[in-house]
């Protein structure tokens, strides 16, 4: 009994420590989401030179939307993955791929709203219409299911390529893999698809942009 009751206590204990590490991983997506939309926020915004506009407030809330709903999906259906994709070396990963990652986020995170904010501010390069930037939001929307869907059924979907021998890494069938090889890129490009570099909602409707924590290389062996 006493070997049985202390077997228990250790279940028990890590049991805490995973939901104490899924809580701290929570929230540290949540202030990496929040502090990078406001640098990118405050880098747009003084681009553009004022803030008295709908559509920027109206991508940035979305944006939000999207990444917390992106989180809030992880820790509740795939844990293990919203812990592995925060951690910033992974055994195996190549060092271009680390690098071009992190150069194609800080493109997203300083160029892109910066020559946005310039275009809708102050120099009014291109137009779009509002029905346009409405069917964005739809597009939008789909691609943060496509993008959560692929998040649930693949445990492996890290941010850089890699073979994850250390986490048992094999093939995805099921879930929108049953449909389509790359469903993690297949729902980036839903984003690309309305997006011109932030012309499709800052003035147009953007989203192409990734935060590091949720770039969406979905790399299968």
């Amino acid at each position: 009994m006493e070997n049985l009751s202390r077997g228990t206590k250790g279940r028990l204990g890590l049991a805490e420590v995973n939901t104490k590490e899924l809580r701290k991983a929570g929230i540290k997506q949540l202030f990496l989401i929040c502090f990078m939309l406001i640098i990118q926020m405050t880098i747009f915004f003084v681009s553009a030179g004022h803030v008295i506009m709908l559509r920027p407030w109206i991508f940035f809330s979305a944006s939000f939307v999207h990444y917390s709903v992106s989180t809030a999906v992880q820790c509740r259906l795939n844990p293990e993955l919203l812990i592995q994709r925060l951690k910033r070396k992974r055994e195996g990963s190549e060092l271009w791929d680390e690098i071009l990652m992190r150069v194609s986020n800080l493109t997203a995170l300083i160029p892109v709203p910066a020559v946005a904010g310039l275009d809708v501010g102050r120099f009014h390069w291109s137009n779009i219409d509002a029905h346009l930037a409405i069917a964005g939001l739809v597009l939008f929307a789909i691609s943060t299911a496509l993008l959560n869907w692929a998040m649930i059924a693949n445990p492996y979907f890290e941010p850089a390529v890699r073979i994850q021998k250390d986490r048992g890494h094999k093939a995805i069938t099921n879930g929108p893999y049953r449909i389509v090889r790359h469903p993690g890129y297949f729902g980036r490009d839903f984003l690309h698809s309305v997006d011109s570099t932030y012309d499709w909602l800052c003035h147009h409707l953007h989203s192409g942009w990734n935060l590091c924590v949720f770039d969406d290389n979905s790399y299968i062996a």
